[in-house]
């Protein structure tokens, strides 16, 4: 049932949904398969989600856009038929465990009109390329720290064997093993790898922005032109 509180903007409204349907804040983002950290900034109204990202989060909850208030039903259609999001927004995935670094890269792209969806482990990211295309992956390579794993190149290499077109990556890792970085730019489409470390100033991650616009519109450029 609609609320008939017109002040409620979209943030608030899906906190409340999610309070009724009796999920954690947790719970809610692995049923929508993003981020505790992205999740938990749309619903404080600090981010704007996606049409895409928005899609997933009424299926977790079970409703759908006429379900929410009418002020917000009506900005998410108006929303929609000017801007579609196939046409208008490049798609990134992000991969990456670490739910700060997820908060990080997906704040910097979105912040670009980038389409993100976040995947957590190996096996979310190969559910989303099942059903999705993508302009541009950021990678983490070593997707399990605790075992130090290097789970960011097979995932490539299972992609490659399966047939999917990978799009341009962006390696962002913690790894100091620059054999393994060597490995990946040999035999994957890598476009750039930044060190964590150095992504926490400020200079980094404006010439971190540049350097990804360059990369999504050749890549746009190009598969218009195929």
């Amino acid at each position: 049932m609609k609320s008939s509180g017109l002040e409620e903007t979209l943030g608030p409204c899906i906190r409340r949904f999610r309070r009724e349907k009796g999920y954690s804040l947790n719970q809610l983002a692995k049923r929508s398969g993003i981020s505790n950290a992205y999740l938990s900034r749309i619903e404080r109204a600090l981010d704007e989600p996606s049409h895409d990202i928005l899609s997933r989060i009424l299926a977790a909850l079970d409703i759908s856009v006429t379900d929410l208030p009418e002020p917000i039903t009506n900005s998410a259609r108006t929303s929609d038929a000017q801007h579609p999001e196939t046409e208008t927004h490049p798609k990134c995935l992000i991969i990456e465990p670490d739910p700060n670094w997820q908060s990080i890269l997906t704040r910097l792209l979105t912040d670009e009109d980038f389409c993100v969806e976040v995947a957590s482990d190996r096996e979310t990211a190969l559910e989303f390329f099942k059903t999705n295309t993508y302009d541009l992956i950021s990678l983490d390579l070593t997707l399990d720290p605790e075992r130090r794993f290097y789970w960011g190149s097979q995932l490539l290499e299972h992609l490659k064997t399966s047939g999917y077109k990978i799009p341009p990556v962006i390696i962002i890792s913690g790894t100091e093993n620059i054999d393994a970085v060597i490995d990946v730019f040999n035999h994957y489409p890598i476009e750039y790898f930044a060190r964590k470390s150095h992504l926490y100033q400020s200079v980094t991650r404006r010439e971190l922005r540049e350097i990804i616009l360059r990369i999504v519109a050749k890549a746009i450029r190009t598969r218009k032109e195929s």
